[in-house]
């Protein structure tokens, strides 16, 4: 509790208080999100139950409009209900890990509106090391043993590619509430599904293409750091879902001695968020409620995610 405490409290406090004393241009950034359901303190450890994502970013002027490079490696992982299981039948939601790489590429177009590609390479299985890593934590903090990942999906190479496209965002005249459509789609071994939802901002926030809330606030423009951002914001979302391989195992490969289960076809996912970014640093601190991503799943899920981000030139 005291180190959550802790990773809070320094997500918004430490880039209030150590600032330089002038407002530069950054290019570049590093980020870290951490995802567990354990931040929302309700005493839960299944589903999406872990996820860690390292991105470098770099952004590029092109004429008037603006280009981000992103590179990420990342983990997730994925458990039933119950943390030990000795059979079969208790699994609800199937084991699985996924780690893989990314690039992506968003364009900030100089209308307001953006798109972004990416591509990922990665796995699913035993080669994720979710068993390990999930197992090894538990040990490290005195807790209890998973039991059942020897039912998790089968080994596979994963690829996966998709775009997402965000319009113009709507904002009132007193400047303080901004309304972000953004719909998404994904293809590949892992995913296939498409998304929409819109975000609501309140509060001071910048546009689009230095924002937080897209992690845009790199920049080749020297007055661009100078602007500083903090806003609550909600982003309901809907997917639906063509293919989950961390439900239903490799889409090509043998499914045999490993538990798998059906996707839901919808799926309603609800962000809750608070953005707070000035000049080198920037922090997002979320609340995401799901509804069930598979048929057999006892009930919806909710997690916390933690981003902190320092910006460089």
């Amino acid at each position: 509790m005291k180190l959550l405490i802790t990773v809070i409290l320094s997500c918004f406090v430490l880039p209030i208080v150590a600032q330089p004393p002038a407002a530069r241009s950054y290019s570049q950034e590093f980020s870290v999100v951490t995802d567990n359901d354990a931040y929302l303190l309700q005493g839960s450890d299944r589903y999406y139950t872990n996820g860690l994502f390292l991105t470098y970013r770099k952004a590029y002027q092109k004429k008037a409009d603006k280009l981000l490079r992103e590179y990420q490696l990342a983990q997730t992982i994925f458990t039933p209900y119950y943390a030990q299981v000795f059979f079969a039948e208790e699994i609800d939601r199937s084991f699985c890990g996924y780690l893989f790489g990314k690039y992506s590429q968003t364009h900030f177009y100089a209308n307001g509106q953006a798109f972004q590609w990416y591509a990922s390479l990665g796995t699913i299985g035993t080669n994720s090391l979710a068993e390990n890593l999930q197992n090894g934590i538990h040990k490290l903090e005195g807790l209890y043993s998973v039991i059942g990942w020897h039912y998790q999906v089968q080994e596979a190479f994963a690829v996966n590619t998709g775009f997402s496209y965000t319009p113009s965002a709507i904002v009132d005249n007193s400047g303080t509430v901004k309304l972000s459509p953004a719909v998404e789609a994904e293809l590949g071994s892992v995913f296939i599904n498409a998304k929409a939802g819109t975000y609501l901002c309140i509060g001071k926030f910048a546009k689009n293409s230095e924002s937080v809330l897209y992690n845009a606030v790199v920049s080749t423009d020297k007055t661009a750091g100078k602007h500083r951002e903090l806003f609550f914001y909600l982003f309901p979302q809907l997917i639906v879902q063509g293919y989950n391989a961390t439900v239903q195992g490799n889409l090509f490969g043998n499914k045999s001695g490993t538990i798998t289960k059906t996707p839901e076809t919808f799926v309603f996912k609800q962000t809750i968020g608070l953005a707070f970014a000035k000049e080198r640093w920037s922090s997002k601190l979320e609340a995401v409620l799901q509804t069930k991503e598979c048929t057999t799943q006892f009930q919806g899920h909710a997690w916390g995610s933690l981003q902190f981000a320092y910006r460089f030139h």
